[in-house]
């Protein structure tokens, strides 16, 4: 008799379906998004905190990694050639396991750098890039 697993199947970097401008990114090789919010401690007298204080949520930061043929796409459809030339745009992110769909939105996204990199064992050139983002939304089903 088989058990069943307890938390079922996990969400993986296969699921994962990256969009730039409607376009479904297949080439992603990695992808990081962090965005943290201000929050201290406030004191009174004696040396324990009393209170906290939340602040501003702070820009995003976005990193992935795409093949260089996805790049030069977006090169070629961006001003200039430069990818940091490309005014602010949303970039929807879903992963999709069997039972769940996790969502999020990278919203106001804006390439602040992009860094290719190869050597002789290299059989599928990647880009590197970095940026900035207003905020993310996230959503579960």
């Amino acid at each position: 008799m088989a058990i069943a697993l307890v938390n079922g199947r996990q969400y993986s970097h296969a699921e994962i379906v990256f969009q730039v401008n409607g376009v479904p990114l297949t080439s992603l090789s990695n992808l990081s998004v962090s965005q943290t919010q201000d929050k201290s401690f406030n004191h009174g007298t004696g040396q324990l905190a009393v209170s906290y204080g939340i602040g501003k949520k702070n820009q995003a930061e976005v990193s992935f990694e795409l093949a260089l043929n996805e790049i030069q796409a977006l090169e070629l459809a961006s001003p200039n050639f430069d990818i940091k030339d490309i005014p602010p745009f949303d970039i929807p992110v879903t992963i999709m396991n069997s039972s769940n769909v996790y969502s999020l939105v990278i919203k106001n996204f804006m390439f602040t750098e992009d860094s290719l990199s190869s050597d002789t064992d290299t059989t599928d050139i990647k880009v590197s890039c970095t940026g900035i983002a207003s905020h993310i939304t996230k959503n579960l089903s």
